[in-house]
């Protein structure tokens, strides 16, 4: 076989596996997007079930039929998403999206929750997740049951025992709702992992079909610097070739670039050395750990202002004999790269619509509150006939308005207060090293900052108010989801009164 038939061989061969790699790694994004269309599906269960259950309580309070008309519905989301999973299981995949649409899911989250159900159900961590749904879905259904018995139940004692039964219920489903997220992490490190073994073979596959094409030539090939000097010297990549102790061999005028170097200094040069004169450590490869390719990330100062960052990729030359002769590197400036990933690192932490904390971001921030045992109080907000600017004027107008109401909200609180917008047309901000009554006198000012002021757009005038909620944040509490849920408690009652509302907890720790 002449080299033109190895080449094209290798290259259909390549190219063959590529195509596969590019196909797995499709597959898996595919996947990865329907794990987070689940996990916002499931941020709207349990927000559905929360509500409901916090118009139970408000009719175990008032024994107001309307609390137990809001209870249904808030739960009827809930009930949708047993009907749709019905439909999953029996594969009616179409009449699955048409429930979840019917709910008011979302679109996309639909399709990709449909999509993972038809294709990979069958994997391990797919039927851990369905199975937690499918218990959830029965804690549903019990916690109709239960509130239905309670509000046709006249005899005191039977009442308290569903009531217990109610309660248990409850923490049931909030422990579904962290089991199912769970689930779902465990399926992402499963699909990651399968990927890792899907790629690991290719590559092998890879490395064989080049090892079988070129094992009779592997020493013509290993020899022949001509191709290997053109090949070195036109590429747009910065090389370097240097000895096993990093004395320089020969580098290409990217590299001398790099360094502002000529090729009559490179005798004296060490890679090593340059390396460490950049701030680098000394030696970031070696040949002890008999590896031939080696990868390893490294910085050069442009200005004192300025790093760029570059990254290597190392080849450890051998003669045919097995014998290691030196190395060559291929350098890659990946300063962009950096940048990008700093800056989606951030957009991971933040609302993408006004810039403030998300959700996760504000959570963790409590947890730390929670773990160096600080104290402070979290006011929860839930903006009033906000529906009706996106029934009039639109989402778009909607946002504006949210960021509008974002800066109003920002300008009441110091600098460093953490503010998060935790979903919808909810805020959360929490106020460490003051006390209660500035904590309430500064929901004040919010309330008024948010109403004061009509919003308009064009002839319409939208009178956008806030319901707050505190709750508070003392050393011997053990979770930031009983202070979120105070706090979300508060603010219910707060609709109603028009007034800032402090959760009955705090009220009773200062009063004690």
């Amino acid at each position: 076989m002449n080299h033109s038939k190895q080449v094209k061989g290798v290259f259909f061969a390549v190219l063959l596996l590529v195509l596969a790699a590019i196909a797995v790694n499709i597959q898996v994004s595919s996947i990865q997007s329907a794990m987070r269309a689940f996990v916002d599906e499931e941020g709207n269960w349990a927000k559905a079930q929360r509500s409901a259950f916090q118009s139970f309580i408000s009719f175990q309070h008032t024994k107001d039929d309307i609390h137990l008309e809001e209870f249904n519905r808030h739960l009827s989301f809930n009930k949708g998403m047993i009907t749709a999973k019905k439909h999953l299981d029996n594969k009616a995949f179409d009449q699955a999206k048409s429930t979840l649409t019917a709910i008011g899911a979302d679109s996309y989250n639909t399709d990709k929750i449909v999509y993972l159900s038809r294709y990979f159900s069958w994997l391990n961590q797919s039927q851990k997740a369905f199975a937690i749904w499918d218990n959830a879905n029965i804690l549903v259904v019990k916690l109709e049951q239960l509130v239905h018995d309670y509000s046709s139940e006249s005899n005191p004692a039977i009442k308290t025992s569903i009531l217990n039964n109610i309660n248990s219920t409850q923490q049931n489903m909030l422990k579904a709702e962290k089991d199912f997220e769970q689930a779902f992490i465990n399926l992402a490190k499963q699909t990651d992992t399968a990927l890792s073994a899907i790629t690991a073979i290719i590559f092998c596959l890879l490395g064989t079909v080049i090892f079988v094409f070129f094992k009779k030539t592997m020493n013509k090939i290993t020899e022949n610097d001509e191709l290997y000097q053109a090949t070195f010297n036109k590429s747009q990549l910065a090389y370097v070739q240097f000895k096993l102790n990093g004395d320089l061999i020969h580098a290409n005028p990217q590299f001398l670039r790099l360094i502002n170097g000529n090729h009559n200094a490179i005798k004296g040069l060490n890679f090593f050395e340059i390396l460490r004169n950049q701030g680098n450590h000394g030696r970031l490869i070696s040949i002890k750990n008999n590896r031939k390719h080696q990868d390893f990330e490294f910085k050069f100062s442009e200005s004192k202002n300025q790093d760029s960052f570059y990254k290597a990729h190392t080849t450890l030359i051998h003669n045919y004999s097995g014998t290691p002769l030196y190395f060559v590197a291929a350098i890659n400036d990946i300063s962009k790269e950096k940048a990008q990933n700093s800056a989606l690192k951030k957009l991971a932490h933040k609302d993408y619509l006004t810039g403030l904390l998300n959700k996760f971001a504000f959570e963790k921030h409590l947890t730390i509150a929670l773990q160096n045992q600080t104290n402070g109080y979290l006011l929860y907000m839930d903006l009033n006939n906000f529906k009706a600017v996106n029934d009039q004027a639109g989402h778009q107008i909607g946002d504006r308005i949210l960021e509008n109401v974002s800066s109003r909200i920002k300008r009441q609180l110091r600098k460093d207060d953490p503010l998060a917008r935790m979903g919808g047309d909810e805020f959360a901000v929490f106020l460490e090293n003051t006390t209660l009554q500035r904590a309430i006198v500064i929901a004040k000012n919010i309330k008024d900052s948010v109403g004061s002021k009509p919003f308009t757009h064009q002839d319409n005038i939208f009178n956008v108010g806030v319901s707050i909620g505190i709750s508070g944040l003392s050393h011997n509490d053990t979770s930031i989801n009983e202070l979120i849920n105070h706090a979300d408690q508060a603010c219910y009652h707060s609709k109603s009164s028009n007034k800032v509302i402090v959760h009955e907890s705090l009220r009773q720790r200062h009063s004690a």
